[in-house]
């Protein structure tokens, strides 16, 4: 098989190169190693072999490594957002992880015990892969075109879908590896959306309806997802996992809260000219958010009978009291 896969990549190579396909000839080397590691896949199922197997994954990582490569050089202009063939070519090594990890748990007994684990890993290998990979080609191809705010609002969203497909494929293995590996991802989306906040925008944009502030939105959303499902599936999820998952409530509705301060607070104080006026329209609206807030806790407080809720929305009217006076 390692013969078959060099041999081919060899030919293919020198041919290309010789007729002046350089960007061809780099995304066809990934797709020859992908289908080595099938070929290899199939070999260790079909003749029950624990070493061929393994050894298909070392030629999937060189598949990967090749698809990486492709990134380091410049393709030919014109090319269309994720249906050029350079992505194709790095999807094919992502897609061959999914493909062994869901053969090694058809195949379970054929398989070793410890390729279970082997299989878990490669699907949250798969999907980090896929997230990366798709935060590279969008962020390549929108800075190309001069869509840097774009770029800044867009990729959070790539992350937080990312936490939650290792929130589902945590769900569907019943692991918790996998549902701990997406808050992970979670935490990188939230710094991404945090970066939008640290660079201006143009003026004239919405109050609470503009990408910078819909990409923070929904990481705090996500993190309110993600501890619902936790908490709503207690058979499939540990103990620690349902003390967590009321730690993360906590820390979403406090990152809520102060996502709607920055919004206001940036909003009005970039937006009006006069300095003066910008500092008094400004802690008026602060106020008002605040109140709101707090009212829509002690709403939720009296609807999920949650006495830490009413409490925390009884402090945060005091604080508005204050803050008035």
């Amino acid at each position: 098989i390692i013969l078959l896969v060099v041999l081919s990549s060899v030919e293919s190579w020198q041919w290309l190169v010789f007729h002046n396909h350089r960007y061809a000839a780099r995304c066809l080397l990934p797709f020859l190693w992908a289908a080595g590691t099938a070929g290899y896949l199939f070999a260790g199922i079909r003749l029950r072999s624990p070493r061929l197997r393994p050894a298909g994954l070392v030629v999937l990582a060189i598949a990967g490594i090749l698809a990486a490569l492709g990134y380091w050089f410049a393709v030919p202009g014109g090319y269309i957002l994720l249906f050029n063939w350079r992505f194709i070519a790095a999807l094919a090594p992502a897609s061959m992880v999914f493909t062994h990890a869901a053969a090694l748990r058809k195949f379970r007994s054929i398989c070793e015990p410890n390729e279970q684990i082997v299989s878990e890993a490669l699907y949250g290998i798969g999907i980090f892969l896929l997230i990366v990979l798709a935060t590279s080609e969008t962020r390549i191809w929108l800075i190309a075109h001069n869509y840097h705010y774009l770029a800044r609002c867009v990729l959070p969203l790539l992350w937080v879908a990312g936490a939650a497909s290792y929130l589902t494929a945590g769900l569907k293995l019943r692991t918790a590896r996998l549902r701990d590996a997406g808050l992970a991802v979670l935490l990188v989306a939230a710094l991404l959306s945090a970066y939008g906040y640290s660079l201006d925008i143009h003026r004239g944009y919405y109050l609470f309806l503009n990408g910078r502030f819909a990409a923070t939105l929904a990481v705090i959303l996500m993190a309110f997802a993600h501890a619902y499902t936790i908490r709503r599936l207690r058979n499939i999820c540990s103990k620690n996992e349902q003390i967590s998952a009321k730690m993360l409530y906590g820390i979403a509705i406090v990152l809520l809260f102060a996502l709607l301060n920055v919004e206001t607070y940036l909003y009005f104080s970039k937006t009006i000219a006069d300095p003066e006026k910008a500092r008094w329209i400004t802690h008026t609206a602060l106020s008002i958010v605040w109140g709101v807030y707090a009212a829509a806790i002690l709403v939720i407080g009296f609807w999920r009978n949650a006495r830490i809720l009413r409490l925390s929305a009884l402090a945060l009217f005091g604080a508005t009291a204050l803050k008035l006076v």
